[in-house]
């Protein structure tokens, strides 16, 4: 990979147990009309008593199936509710998070709301279902900005969440402006306290409202902003007091080099004095620690287990090509004198996805069959963006 064009991030992630090396990209869709079509099933009534739900489509093994449910969403009703699917969506992350991804610190939340138009029926169908009770719009702004930043926990037990909001500017949106004679500056304002309350990041920038008059552009403005497959590479635990060097190979057979020394201190593993080669310069963040030099800290793992592990984030060339470039991942070993393969090493990089997604997609009467195509087409871009893998 070469310096000029690949940007490499390293983060080193503590996770709860060794099943969390498994590979987790799951995704859930509510079509939002006069009322939520979910992909999955739960209980009727306040979502806090719920306890059985229908688990979420697994997009690495179970594509076929979220074909068929974004197919099933179709217009129905002239109401739009993204006050109460955003409330089913928190609610759902929550249980995901619990049951599902059993609180894997490096699963990464996303949600992604698509409309064409503003909030009008919330209210009254938060409390036809007893989900929320709201006696406005207002209030329900304010209970959306609270269960967003309560859904993937609190404190440091909690997940990263992020949320991306696409307005597709139409002609009942342009009418608001027309009709109330705003200049543009006003109606843009005027937007920007309508969807304030969705727009949310656990931690970096809050994502702008993207906003276009086709979702065909708001597709193009997604290319390059989601960037989460993870590298995981293995150190076998007698390596340690070694230097170890990690060597990954793109399909152009351009390299690039990580290098750090292997360290058990009390029982946590690491690869301190960190360096790298053929990567962009200082693109490695590392934790910050008393010792000198950069460390990169091993995830928890079975004390039973011979290894420890390691994960790569964010690995992107300036053309918007993941990781999923990388070929092979080589694995040598310093023993004072000569570098040495550990010929033991699996060469085809582990790639892991670590997301769940939860679509919220505008189903409202407003859209044409064209419009919802568009928006069906979005959501499938999104996807491959996040993970390349999938076969949509």
């Amino acid at each position: 990979m070469c310096k000029n064009y690949i940007f490499l991030v390293f983060v080193a992630m503590m996770a709860a147990s060794c099943a969390t090396h498994q590979q987790f990209y799951k995704a859930d869709i509510i079509g939002i009309g006069t009322d939520a079509q979910t992909s999955y099933a739960y209980h009727k009534g306040p979502m806090k008593n719920v306890r059985d739900q229908s688990a979420p489509i697994d997009l690495l093994h179970d594509s076929p199936s979220f074909r068929k449910a974004l197919d099933a969403v179709v217009p129905r009703g002239n109401n739009t509710t993204l006050y109460y699917a955003t409330d089913l969506a928190c609610d759902r992350i929550r249980w995901v998070r619990r049951k599902i991804a059993k609180y894997d610190r490096e699963t990464k939340y996303y949600i992604f709301l698509l409309t064409d138009g503003l909030d009008n029926a919330s209210v009254k169908m938060a409390k036809n279902a007893r989900q929320a009770r709201v006696t406005s719009p207002e209030a329900y702004r304010d209970r959306i900005v609270r269960k967003l930043k309560q859904a993937t926990g609190t404190f440091k037990n909690y997940n990263d969440l992020t949320v991306y909001v696409m307005l597709r500017k139409g002609k009942d949106i342009k009418q608001i402006a027309i009709d109330n004679e705003l200049s543009d500056e006003a109606f843009e304002a005027y937007l920007d306290r309508q969807f304030e309350c969705f727009r949310y990041a656990t931690r970096g920038d809050v994502p702008d409202l993207i906003q276009e008059e086709e979702f065909a552009q708001i597709s193009k403005k997604m290319e390059g902003r989601l960037v989460n497959n993870t590298l995981e590479f293995r150190v076998p635990k007698d390596f340690c007091g070694k230097r170890i060097r990690m060597t990954m190979t793109d399909q152009n057979k351009q390299e690039a080099v990580l290098e750090g020394t292997l360290k058990n201190v009390a029982g946590r593993y690491r690869l301190v004095n960190v360096s790298e080669t053929g990567l962009v310069k200082d693109s490695l963040r590392t934790d910050k620690t008393r010792q000198k030099g950069r460390v990169l800290v091993a995830r928890k793992a079975d004390k039973r287990d011979a290894n420890v592990f390691f994960t790569i984030s964010g690995l992107k060339e300036s053309d918007g090509v993941t990781m999923y470039s990388v070929k092979t991942v080589k694995q040598a070993v310093y023993d004072g004198q000569l570098w040495q393969n550990n010929t033991e090493y699996e060469q085809r990089p582990a790639i892991r996805a670590n997301a769940y997604c939860i679509f919220l997609i505008d189903g409202s009467l407003s859209l044409t069959d064209r419009d919802v195509k568009a928006e069906k087409d979005c959501v499938k871009k999104i996807i491959q963006l996040i993970s390349p893998a999938t076969n949509l």
